[in-house]
């Protein structure tokens, strides 16, 4: 397996499609990632999802699920609308907290008086919903987390890892040789570039 094919740990996953007008659940096996990535039409984020699903959403959506206040172990809808306006056709993305069914909504297209949640339009004319956060009390202290407990996804990711620094290791060491230039791994250093890629590969979570 070469070291770029074992980063992208992707393609261990089903990736989640959206059909238009059907609202899609999904579980968020992490937090929102804090960074894009690039891809084949601009930044998207990547989203590790619970059933060993990924998705792949644009920051429009992404901005919407922030706004949400979604977090890892929450569950989110999201539905891909096409609407008319006129002989025009445009997509309207909406977010939905799971736990916020009877919550209002507020679309970015048209004001509103009540404070809702801001989320960018998305290019060529399409919008976002995004779901009416109700008065929350005071918060209290939380209880200290328990340690997260592994998964078999994190068994994957870290096998990825593994695999993926030795493969980067040996290429390294060839490529240095063939310019008669010394160079070699010892596994503390390969250990170090596979926790590396672990955590890129989980979210940067502990």
């Amino acid at each position: 397996m070469s070291a770029a094919a074992a980063t992208n740990g992707t393609h261990l996953r089903e990736k989640v499609a959206f059909p238009t007008n059907m609202p899609v659940t999904l579980g968020l096996e992490f937090d929102p990632p804090a960074e894009p990535r690039p891809g084949r039409f601009g930044d998207q984020y990547m989203y590790w999802l619970e059933g060993n699903q990924v998705a792949w959403l644009e920051p429009e959506v992404h901005q919407a699920i922030l706004d949400s206040g979604a977090r890892a172990g929450d569950a989110i809808a999201i539905t891909k609308r096409e609407v008319r306006q006129g002989n025009k056709r445009r997509i309207l993305w909406e977010v939905e907290r799971a736990d916020a069914a009877d919550e209002q909504f507020v679309t970015t297209a048209q004001p509103t008086s009540k404070p809702a949640a801001r989320a960018s339009a998305a290019c060529g004319g399409a919008g976002v919903l995004v779901s009416q956060p109700r008065p929350q009390p005071a918060p209290q202290p939380a209880p200290v987390d328990a340690p997260q407990q592994p998964t078999a996804a994190h068994a994957e990711a870290l096998r990825v890892s593994l695999i993926a620094a030795v493969d980067a290791a040996i290429a390294a060491e060839a490529h240095a040789k063939n310019r008669s230039f010394n160079l070699r791994f010892d596994p503390r250093e390969v250990q170090a570039l596979a926790s590396t890629m672990f955590i890129a590969l989980t979210g940067g979570r502990r």
